[in-house]
């Protein structure tokens, strides 16, 4: 087969989901002895480093020119036949691509993106498709969803998510973290995006108006969202930002329910990531999210607050439907693997 190149721009990004994505399949091409290199700007986040990954630094430029640019000039000029790009983009100017596209949502909800990236994106991204020798996506809905949009005759291949344990359970025994455990808490983990539907939750948790529990919110905001929904917090209402894989471990397996209202997603990870660490779900019931949680969490109208409030009192008053959905979502995390979507990877370049 090959060397296998990557497309190693996630490397200087802070990691979210489809960075996640990325790095996580990384990490099994190394476990399966698969001979790979990824090309990657310079400036990489510490946070990578961790996994000694083979990784060749390209100089010169950042971001969009570097992909652009930069990349493209490398992969001719050595006359590499094949690039594997995991996060949405590639270099247009290269024709052997094989392409990760993880959602529509630009072309979904184009009024939750600046002006800038949508421009960006809705010109690139199509002449990616058209170009890839191979384009693949997360789920079945993001596979329909991009067979809408951009209504070319190409197959599409579903290469789903996994589920990423930061910590093993032994390692889940006590903490110097600075978070208090000991009151009960709401989780919700995200990207503070317009569709992650946060200040929806905010308003149905504030008016629930549950006794002694509160709600924490963990994620980083995204600058190429020009809808800022501010979320204003009650002395019940905690917005952590981003934090450590060992805080939100600890985060994961002290709450008493996680919440995912998002109203778009094309796979959705952080509800995977609570089931491994023993967390029952509350999710909405949009998008990829059925396909991805089957009847594996207690399900919610993103755009219904009454009917998130109920679900939130169910879940703070009944030990037994916890502890049924702590179960069901034990089963539900065997469905998806990171090794096996290499697997798929791997084949699709075999081919």
């Amino acid at each position: 087969m090959g060397v296998i190149y990557i497309n190693g721009r996630f490397l200087s990004q802070s990691i979210t989901g489809v960075q996640r994505y990325a790095l996580e399949i990384c990490k099994q091409l190394k476990n399966k002895n698969i001979d790979f290199i990824i090309l990657a700007p310079e400036g990489l986040r510490e946070e990578y480093l961790v996994y000694d990954l083979p990784i060749k630094v390209l100089k010169g430029f950042k971001g969009h020119i570097w992909e652009q640019v930069v990349l493209p000039i490398f992969l001719i000029k050595n006359k590499i036949k094949r690039l594997v790009n995991f996060c949405n983009t590639a270099p247009v100017l290269f024709n052997g691509n094989f392409t990760v596209v993880h959602d529509m949502s630009f072309f979904r909800y184009p009024e939750n993106f600046s002006k800038s990236f949508l421009y960006s994106y809705k010109l690139f991204i199509p002449i990616i498709f058209i170009r890839s020798k191979k384009v693949f996506t997360v789920s079945e809905f993001s596979k329909k969803e991009i067979e809408f949009f951009l209504k070319v005759n190409k197959e599409i291949v579903v290469m789903p998510c996994g589920v990423s344990p930061f910590l093993s359970s032994d390692g889940l025994n006590g903490s110097d973290i600075s978070e208090d455990f000991n009151v009960p808490y709401f989780l919700a983990v995200s990207s503070i995006s317009p569709h992650k539907n946060f200040p929806f939750l905010v308003s149905a948790f504030t008016t629930a108006n549950i006794p002694d529990i509160k709600l924490k919110i963990v994620g980083g905001g995204n600058k190429n969202f020009s809808n800022r929904h501010g979320v204003n917090l009650d002395n019940n209402v905690k917005y952590l930002g981003r934090v450590d894989d060992e805080e939100l471990a600890h985060l994961y397996k002290n709450a008493l329910a996680f919440i995912f209202p998002s109203y778009y997603e094309g796979f959705g990870i952080p509800p995977l990531e609570a089931q491994y660490y023993q967390c029952p779900v509350i999710s909405s019931n949009a998008a990829s999210l059925p396909e991805v949680l089957g009847d594996s969490v207690l399900y919610i109208d993103p755009y219904d607050e009454n009917d998130l409030i109920e679900k939130l009192k169910m879940m703070s008053g009944s030990d037994i439907l916890r502890t049924k959905l702590i179960s069901s979502g034990n089963d539900n995390i065997k469905r998806f693997s990171w090794s096996k979507s290499a697997d798929i990877l791997i084949s699709e370049l075999e081919k």
